[in-house]
């Protein structure tokens, strides 16, 4: 009985995790395009959190710049 206690709860737990990446993949925008390697990014622009300034992509227009989005969830 026990077994099959956790057997149940484990097929509860699979199937509320691929709901979720179901969501997750439902989420994503199809329409965003990828940068392939030569190709010009989209601009957009960012605001600093500790000056306020908006700085945006073409700031750096014929730099190499290191993008790193990290999110604490």
């Amino acid at each position: 009985m026990i077994r099959a206690t956790i057997n149940f709860k484990a097929s509860r737990l699979l199937a509320t995790l691929l709901i979720l990446l179901g969501l997750e993949l439902a989420m994503v925008d199809s329409s965003a395009a990828f940068v392939r390697v030569g190709e010009i990014a989209q601009d957009f622009t960012l605001k600093n959190r500790q000056t306020g300034q908006l700085t945006s992509l073409r700031d750096f227009a014929g730099k190499i710049i290191f993008l790193d989005m990290f999110a604490y969830w």
